[in-house]
């Protein structure tokens, strides 16, 4: 029963966590660099720039768009592989999965966006720890827009706040190791 309620928390949230890794995905993919404007502007409040240069309008684009092709990749599971349908917390059609996959994401990075302000004005820099915001921004924002069209059980939210933050940490490990970041956390 426990493994279950994991496994479809974790399944129903695949669009926020594909949100959340695109931007650091496709960061460093060279020919993308001229798209990589800060959300901001690079304009300041109390001395810190408002989000941090590295919540840019690409970052948004490509994690919104991640998030939509995997909530439509899992209707197309849903729709083709009757056997699965136990992972799914709701009745996915294509037009339901556009548009949670777009709440999703939408919501997780808007959720980094606001923890980044308020990290800005704690006066902590970009990239700095901030436990346990920093793994946990993301699903209050996919969660809270998320719940516009479903909101998972507490216990599939449970789980998601008790098995994130241990799968963040992991995936900042693996993309540290690949280049792909600067820190580990």
């Amino acid at each position: 029963m426990f493994g279950t309620i994991v496994i479809q928390a974790l399944f129903f949230f695949l669009p926020a966590y594909v949100a959340n890794m695109f931007p650091v995905l496709f960061g460093s993919v060279k020919l993308l660099q001229p798209f990589k404007r800060p959300i901001d502007g690079g304009r300041k409040m109390g001395g810190m720039t408002i989000f941090g240069e590295h919540k840019t309008y690409f970052g948004f684009m490509v994690g919104v768009s991640g998030a939509v092709v995997m909530a439509l990749l899992q209707a197309y599971i849903y729709e083709n592989f009757s056997g699965l349908q136990w992972l799914f917390l709701l009745p996915y059609t294509y037009s339901s999965a556009l548009y949670l996959g777009f709440l999703l994401g939408f919501g997780g990075l808007l959720g980094d966006l606001l923890k980044s302000f308020f990290k800005r004005r704690l006066r902590l820099s970009s990239g700095a720890p901030f436990f346990p915001f920093d793994q946990l921004d993301f699903v209050v924002g996919g969660l809270y827009l998320g719940s516009f069209l479903y909101l998972p059980s507490w216990a599939h939210i449970l789980a998601l706040v008790l098995l994130t933050p241990v799968l963040h940490v992991l995936t900042n490990v693996i993309t540290y190791k690949l280049g792909l970041k600067k820190v580990w956390w």
